[in-house]
């Protein structure tokens, strides 16, 4: 595949299950479409089959592609709710006992079931394990979702659209639907429904397309309203050079985003609607003025775009510069943004790299502890983040001690932390790749013989309890139903395997596992395989001393 492709596909192709699956990261919103673009969408689709001779494009949709998966960053909710149209025709084929077309439409678009290995393919994958709950035992089947069932505002909205089709479809088909009428409607939608699909297999080109695609000219108009006023207050010889270099250095970059963090660095939390003004604010009519806000915003963009892409960051040692990348990439797992006004205030205020290395190694506990283990919600630090910047900035607070201390300050307690230690669930994606890197961390710092290398494709996560164990294995015995699930994704019950091994060790019954974890290379594999059995016991014990290292480089001081 190249870099960036563009192509004009039917909805069929799209949509067949033989093209790959489609899957919601976990940066995206949640599926919320409400009930006006939920039929204006029904309605559209409606149309091609009353008029199969007009075609309807169904716009842009952007996805990255990794591993025949193709994880959508632009059309999740355009894309979801197709699926959901899809899926009442099919339940409707079924109401009237056209159980052989709706197995078709349903293996080509929906799922295919594996009999070989026991397992089901599914087209689209939730990053919400609730969410492909719902799919996957009502959705897919054409079951009614009862309304006694707890379900999150993700689902809700599932089920209130899944139901809005199935009305609007009743009320097209009147009283009478036969197999034929349901079988040209599903066809002339799949073969008349176009889009352009933007492939790339880079997820950085991906967010960057979303973010360009998703930027409106109201977005923009702020830097260069921005840029005319600082050049009528300094002239353009004195602005342009400089105005050059903050281009480049947010040049594919939301430059939107970049003026908020600036902002927000000597403002504390700023609602984007009022970002120029804040700035004229800072009486930009006078020429000092001037001149501090067009110096300040020339290393507010290379401290943003350091972040963005650390790499750039050649200030300092070369192992300063290795820990600033080593700290930037850690965020960036946990998708954390709102730290950095606060960085952008250090470099503004002229810190070293070595004291931003240690405020930046404050910050990552900080989200590891109270939003990873913690669970709190990310909103908790939105402005607490920006506050400490604007003191930064204002140096009401100097040290790095003090800084420090401002961090550690809104740290959850390690009592606390424990609590949600034992109970925290790893059951998203998203969850899977930070806790990777958590276990790395923990196994490295155990055993410094062996350094497990960040970089390889090879490292996995092994649930030592499995996610879907066979219907003839001892773990349905060890563990009933309603407590398996809990176990499954706890810390405890996971663990980092190197080159095959996974796959390999798979949904073995435990005995049949300890071979594989013997041979691996990382000794707390070896040492789970000292364990005569793995029971809620054995989980339990090993989440408590997984918390005690993972507290012991996450601390509190």
């Amino acid at each position: 595949m190249k870099l960036l492709e563009a192509k004009s596909i039917t909805l069929k192709h799209y949509l067949s299950l033989s093209n790959g699956t489609l899957c919601i990261p976990y940066s995206q919103r949640p599926y919320e479409w409400k009930k006006d673009q939920a039929t204006r969408l029904f309605n559209d689709l409606y149309s091609v089959h009353t008029n199969p001779n007009n075609k309807h494009v169904l716009n842009f949709i952007t996805v990255f592609e990794e591993d025949n998966n193709k994880y959508i960053y632009d059309g999740q909710q355009r894309s979801v709710s197709v699926i959901l149209i899809i899926c009442t025709l099919i339940k409707k084929l079924r109401d009237i006992g056209a159980d052989s077309t709706a197995n078709s439409i349903t293996s080509e678009f929906i799922y295919t079931e594996d009999w070989s290995n026991d397992t089901v393919n599914f087209k689209i994958v939730f990053e919400k394990e609730s969410a492909n709950n719902i799919f996957r035992e009502y959705i897919s089947k054409g079951l009614k979702i009862p309304n006694d069932i707890a379900l999150t505002d993700y689902e809700k909205s599932m089920k209130e659209n899944y139901e809005l089709f199935e009305s609007l479809l009743e009320e097209k088909l009147s009283v009478t639907s036969t197999f034929e009428k349901l079988r040209t409607i599903v066809k002339n939608i799949v073969d008349n429904v176009m889009l352009i699909l933007l492939e790339t297999s880079s997820e950085e080109i991906a967010i960057k397309m979303f973010d360009t695609l998703n930027s409106t000219g109201l977005q923009l108009a702020d830097f260069y309203v921005l840029k005319n006023s600082l050049v009528r207050v300094l002239g353009e010889d004195r602005v342009k050079s400089t105005w050059e270099t903050i281009e480049s250095n947010t040049d594919g970059l939301n430059k939107n985003k970049f003026l908020s963090t600036y902002v927000n660095a000597f403002n504390g939390k700023t609602p984007e609607k009022n970002i120029y003004n804040k700035i004229s604010n800072k009486d930009l009519e006078n020429p000092n003025n001037a001149q501090t806000v067009l110096s300040e915003l020339e290393v507010a963009s290379k401290s943003f775009l350091s972040m963005d892409s650390p790499r750039q960051r050649t200030d300092g040692s070369d192992l300063e510069q290795i820990n600033f990348i080593n700290h930037i990439n850690s965020l960036k797992i946990t998708k954390a943004v709102q730290f950095k006004p606060v960085i952008v205030a250090m470099d503004i205020r002229n810190y070293s790299i070595q004291e931003i290395n240690q405020v930046l190694n404050a910050i990552t506990k900080l989200q590891y502890r109270n939003i990873f283990i913690g669970q709190e919600p990310s909103n908790t630090l939105e402005k607490f983040y920006p506050d400490l910047a604007k003191s930064i900035y204002e140096q009401t607070v100097k040290t790095i001690d003090q800084i420090i201390q401002k961090i550690h300050s809104v740290m959850i307690s390690d009592n606390l932390l424990l609590e949600r230690f034992k109970t925290k669930l790893i059951n998203t994606r998203n969850d899977e790749v930070i806790l990777r890197h958590i276990l790395r961390e923990i196994y490295n710092s155990e055993n410094i013989e062996l350094k497990i290398n960040p970089d390889t494709m090879q490292i996995t996560l092994e649930h030592i309890l499995p996610k879907n164990p066979k219907l003839n294995s001892q773990w349905l015995t060890v563990f009933s139903d309603d407590i398996r699930e809990k176990y499954t994704y706890s810390i405890g019950n996971i663990t980092v395997l190197l080159g095959t091994l996974n796959s390999s060790a798979k949904n073995k019954d435990f005995i049949d596992k300890v071979a594989d974890y013997e041979k691996s290379e990382i000794p707390q594999n070896k040492k789970i395989a000292d364990n005569h059995m793995w029971t809620s016991h054995e989980i339990d014990k090993r989440t408590l001393e997984l918390y005690q290292v993972f507290n012991s480089i996450f601390n509190k001081n």
